[in-house]
């Protein structure tokens, strides 16, 4: 996979930063690590390039503009060359549908169509098969089965050994909205879940409130 990668990046093409870029993080691939590069594209653990192109143009305004595809197994990435134009991030979830679009010039067109209402028109030369392989792995990884899902191959930044419980600490939470306080105070009542299996376990109640009548009022 690497090797194909770095075939798809030319160097003569492609704008210096993108390929260094490119070409730092294939490196990076083959030792098993995955984030920032180059300040071109950041990779959240768990997400992997899957293909990369150069010679695409963005077509969606009035002038095209060259640039570089990337594509992961979470998302689409377009990196225009010219800073006056923008970069695309296209989540793979966030994608409805794409149409080939034949045109009689020199270029063919993938017009990508997503649900908050966005259209990307990505133009590629002809003869290079380019938009026929995007157009084929987009239908691949955009798939529908909750499996095939970026959520299932995520990649936890904690350590394996580290006990989950202690990450959310329930008083915390309540500090972030000032209590307990003069008019409300914590509880013990729910501690093993007795009083209402849904609530937690650290209950808020009004300060001046009989805790006595917590077995009642959750009967109620």
């Amino acid at each position: 996979t690497v090797n194909a990668l770095n075939e798809n990046v030319n160097e003569d093409n492609a704008p210096p930063h993108i390929v260094v870029g490119i070409v730092k993080l294939l490196n990076n691939m083959t030792k098993g690590t995955c984030f920032v590069v180059e300040n071109d594209v950041e990779l959240i653990p768990g997400e992997t390039l899957v293909w990369s192109h150069d010679n695409v143009y963005d077509a969606t305004k009035d002038s095209e503009e060259g640039g570089i595809i990337l594509l992961t197994n979470y998302q689409l990435i377009f990196l225009s060359s010219d800073s006056v134009h923008c970069d695309y991030y296209i989540p793979l979830s966030n994608i409805l549908q794409f149409t080939k679009v034949g045109q009689a010039t020199e270029k063919y067109r993938l017009d990508i169509y997503t649900k908050d209402m966005r259209i990307i028109k990505l133009s590629f030369l002809k003869y290079q098969g380019s938009r026929k392989e995007l157009a084929k792995k987009l239908k691949a990884y955009n798939s529908e089965i909750p499996i095939n899902l970026f959520c299932f191959s995520f990649q936890s930044p904690y350590p394996q050994e580290a006990n989950a419980w202690n990450f959310f600490k329930l008083e915390e939470e309540y500090a972030r909205f000032g209590l307990p306080d003069q008019f409300w105070k914590f509880t013990s009542e729910n501690k093993y879940y007795q009083l209402c299996k849904s609530y937690p376990s650290l209950l808020v109640i009004p300060a001046d409130f009989d805790e006595s009548k917590l077995a009642a009022v959750a009967n109620f």
